[in-house]
């Protein structure tokens, strides 16, 4: 069963919420390059509210954008530490 995320992004910080249970992540984003970004998780988001976290407990998520179009992009992620690989595509919506 496939979750639907929407994700909000600047230059600094992702949040990204469940559509269906509005749950959701605070991410700090640091660039390596346009293409490739680190995650580190700040906070969850529970009934519209930011829940600090110890952010030593969470491993830090490293994405690589592989194409980009018009309307969506492809991007593969690694948990730091972990050999699994997610690969996504995403939608842009503006």
């Amino acid at each position: 069963l496939d979750s639907y995320f929407t994700i909000e992004r600047d230059d600094s910080i992702q949040i990204e919420k469940d559509a269906d249970t509005g749950f959701g992540m605070k991410f700090k984003i640091e660039w390596d390059d346009e293409c490739d970004y680190e995650l580190t998780l700040i906070s969850f988001i529970i009934a519209g509210k930011d829940s600090l976290i110890k952010q030593s407990e969470f491993a830090q998520v490293k994405t690589e954008v592989l194409t980009v179009t018009k309307n969506y992009y492809v991007c593969r992620s690694a948990k730091q530490g972990e050999n699994a690989i997610r690969r996504d595509t995403m939608l842009i919506v503006k």
